[in-house]
């Protein structure tokens, strides 16, 4: 990591997506029949993120939040549905293959799995020349196989392998090969789609190494995608933090790990495991599963699960009763309660069940505490809902929960704002600072 790239004056960003979105409509065939016509999968929406010469941006977050979907639309292998891409600050949005063509040579992709990657039925010196042919680099098969053996001994491996086929290689090798094969046009940019997430750790550190070399060496700009922040803070000068689809947080990588402000980014940050236990951070437990792309939470798209959320102001209990509260609106609304569960359970452990004896083990198992100390109109809210869940009219339990006490979470979209030079953060928390509540961030 270079922390200097990020220093000094402004100067025009190699790369630059404004408000990138790509949607996947899911209209037609067996999802159609499931889901109703229409359907989309909103994996990438309105991101912005530039990055300069020779810098290393990393994007972080959970499997399916959006990562490689976002390099592969800056790749131009997904036509974006809407925003553009910029590079050298010629928009590349959409180009057809032959107008790609020249960008191919500039930017390039590792994929995740390299042995997928490269073609079995070819040897590793074919791999390698394939994309010196296409680009007219080289002016005979000789030359260009010299230039292939120059990038393998370039990435550690000998020229003696220029005949072997991939399946013969470690997994590391192999990953050298797909590093070889994208250097190979001396790109200036690399877009690297967790490079290292199936390799074992101590060879891992190996192709980070490696990575890092080159970059020194060429000056190749790295946008590098991945789910481990350990790894990140190795290797990036800036870090965009990803969240159903959404970039939440960018900020220089330091920065970043010595001061997060967005819920989602500290409760990553939790889950790093340490050496020394007395570093280690209070663990964040999120709630529930990301909600699905398809039908993402209006608002800010974390609320559903963020520990912080924000109460409304007509809520007069302390903001854990309200993540609580918030919880279990969001559980009665997506029929995550199963009452009928409950009451097998409750009548496994007393002979006589009744409605009020189901109902109480309801609101036991959906708040971590009493509900005595909640607000009155909050607490016959829950009783309400808990009451027509038991009775089998979960239409009125949503009705009970719906619309009381909506967190501003999820009636308005969060604005990306400054903490920081050059530290940005989409968040509600984050427009809130002047109400004077040092644990909002």
């Amino acid at each position: 990591m270079t922390p200097s790239r990020t220093d000094g004056p402004e100067e025009a960003p190699l790369l630059e997506t404004e408000s990138l979105t790509k949607h996947f409509d899911q209209s037609e065939g067996f999802i159609d029949r499931i889901l109703g016509a229409g359907a989309k999968v909103q994996a990438v929406e309105n991101v912005d993120l530039t990055v300069k010469e020779g810098e290393t941006v990393a994007v972080v977050g959970e499997s399916g939040c959006g990562k490689s979907t976002l390099v592969e639309t800056i790749a131009n292998l997904y036509t974006p549905t809407d925003g553009s891409v910029r590079f050298r600050g010629e928009d590349i949005t959409g180009l057809s293959d032959r107008a790609m063509k020249q960008y191919r040579r500039q930017i390039q992709m590792i994929f995740q799995d390299p042995l997928a990657s490269l073609n079995p039925r070819q040897t590793v010196g074919d791999c390698l020349m394939a994309p010196l042919e296409v680009h007219d680099i080289g002016d005979s098969d000789s030359e260009r196989q010299e230039l292939a053996k120059e990038h393998l001994q370039r990435v550690g491996l000998e020229s003696s392998h220029f005949n072997r086929y991939p399946h013969e290689f470690s997994g590391g090798q192999q990953q050298r090969v797909a590093v070889a094969r994208a250097l190979t046009l001396e790109p200036d940019l690399l877009l690297a789609d967790e490079p290292v997430s199936a390799l074992d750790i101590s060879v891992q550190s190996d192709i980070l190494k490696l990575l890092e070399r080159l970059q020194d060496e060429l000056g190749i700009a790295i946008v590098f995608v991945s789910h481990d922040l350990s790894v990140v803070r190795y290797i990036a000068d800036r870090v965009a933090v990803m969240y159903l689809g959404e970039i939440v947080e960018l900020a220089p990588t330091d920065e970043l790990f010595e001061a997060p402000r967005h819920p989602y980014t500290k409760a990553l940050m939790s889950a790093i495991p340490q050496i020394n236990p007395e570093d280690r951070a209070d663990r964040i437990i999120l709630e529930g599963s990301p909600p699905s792309p398809m039908n993402p939470p209006a608002g800010c798209r974390f609320h559903t699960r963020c520990p912080a959320v924000i109460p409304p102001e007509d809520w007069k209990g302390s903001q854990q009763q309200f993540r609580g509260f918030h919880s279990f609106r969001i559980q009665v609304r997506d029929g995550e309660i199963d009452p009928d569960a409950i009451r097998r359970r409750v009548q496994a452990e007393s002979d006589e069940t009744t409605a009020k004896a189901v109902q109480d083990q309801i609101i036991e198992e959906s708040f971590d505490s009493d509900i005595e100390s909640f607000p009155d109109e909050a607490r016959e809210v829950i009783r309400t809902a808990t009451e027509e869940l038991v009775d089998g009219d979960r239409t009125l339990a949503v009705e009970a929960v719906d619309e009381a006490f909506r967190t501003p979470c999820e009636q308005q979209v969060p604005r990306e704002r400054s903490a920081g030079r050059t530290h940005k953060v989409a968040c509600h928390r984050n427009d809130s600072t002047e109400r004077g509540d040092p644990d909002y961030l």
